[in-house]
């Protein structure tokens, strides 16, 4: 759980240092905010001189808003255990071969 480390992350050297971020969250139940604390980490990170990797696309998804949503894009990798397991597996392994690219691995 990050909520306990968050408020230490202005002391973390962020600086142009990758970061990857995902998130579970529940698209049926809080389809207002879904993946919402993927936003406030994104914001965090960025505040802090991270390089944040890995937007993933909304594309597929089926939520009302969310705080995780950056230009257009996740911030990073969201998933939805809950409702949708089976598409899990395959965002992931794109993700991962998605930000090996962006960090030309």
């Amino acid at each position: 759980d990050w909520e306990r480390f968050f408020p230490n992350f202005d002391e973390v050297d962020f600086q142009g240092k990758p970061v990857a971020l995902f998130g579970l969250g529940n698209s049926r139940e809080f389809p207002g905010q879904f993946c919402d604390a993927l936003g406030i980490l994104h914001r965090k990170i960025v505040q802090c001189c991270g390089r944040v990797v890995g937007y993933w696309p909304v594309d597929g998804y089926r939520f009302k808003a969310s705080g995780a949503v950056v230009e257009g894009r996740f911030c990073g990798l969201a998933l939805d255990q809950e409702n949708e397991p089976d598409k899990t597996p395959d965002r992931l392994n794109q993700w991962v071969e998605q930000i090996r690219g962006e960090l030309g691995a």
